[in-house]
């Protein structure tokens, strides 16, 4: 029976922060040797539809009253409700899938969010700044010493992603910071930084608050990448999750 990775969405939740890891999730197009041993869920907190930035609307499988216990990830998408009342009934789902040893995966706002509730004290981590994190946390957020300047970074069973990295084509995306197995390193060695030479990777969002958008530069740079380079922004959580599923399960950035 496959496993469930929960994506939990909030209203104007960012349509494509989640687009390419649900579908490598739910396809397996990503994976060694195809096939896939997870599904992709949605869930809410309360409400059976949600909408997006984008004004797409989605039937939630789940909401907090009826999603299982035992599943396989949850991830936090970013959006524009993350300091809303509905954001705040997240943290008990937060606080019951740490306690079961669950991974947690926040991208963008969301990872704010974890910031404002203390989420983020005593584990490295990254988000779209750190002044947005001590904007948002407040008294609640005591670690900046931890934070880093990275797209993605990944400690115990936190994972942490800018705007930035979701449609990044560049190799120090998700895939190149959250598993070892496809940033060809050691489990628990640091990850590789940006070589000064690669620009930048945006999304169509660099800021959802500031709603920036990719430059005319960005886009070439995304029609002349290999048709299977973004498709690394899928390996970093497939490779976690691969590896939990072995029996892995240490700290990589």
């Amino acid at each position: 029976m496959k496993k469930e990775v929960l994506f939990l969405l909030l209203d104007d939740f960012a349509d494509w922060e989640g687009a390419f890891l649900a579908t490598g999730l739910n396809t397996g197009l990503t994976m060694a040797g195809g096939g896939t041993p997870y599904v992709s869920r949605t869930l809410t907190p309360t409400k059976k539809q949600v909408r997006s930035i984008g004004g797409l609307v989605v039937t939630v499988d789940y909401t907090a009253a009826t999603m299982p216990e035992d599943y396989a990830a949850l991830i936090l998408v970013g959006g524009m409700q993350w300091q809303s009342e509905e954001a705040r009934r997240v943290v008990p789902v937060v606080e019951a899938a740490l306690a079961r040893g669950i991974l947690v995966g926040a991208i963008c706002n969301a990872a704010s969010f974890l910031a404002a509730h203390g989420f983020l004290n005593g584990v490295r981590h990254t988000g779209n700044t750190l002044e947005m994190l001590k904007a948002w946390g407040g008294g609640r957020y005591t670690a900046e010493a931890l934070y880093e300047e990275r797209q993605a970074v990944r400690d115990g069973n936190i994972v942490t992603a800018s705007s930035t990295n979701t449609e990044c084509t560049g190799n120090n995306g998700p895939a190149r910071t959250i598993h070892p197995r496809f940033l060809g390193t050691r489990r628990g060695a640091a990850a590789r930084t940006r070589p000064r030479n690669q620009p930048a990777c945006r999304g169509p969002a660099n800021d959802l608050g500031a709603h920036s958008g990719p430059s005319a530069g960005d886009a070439r740079a995304d029609a002349a990448a290999p048709a299977g380079a973004r498709n690394r922004n899928l390996h970093g959580l497939l490779g976690t999750l691969d590896g939990r599923r072995a029996g892995g399960g240490g700290r990589t950035a």
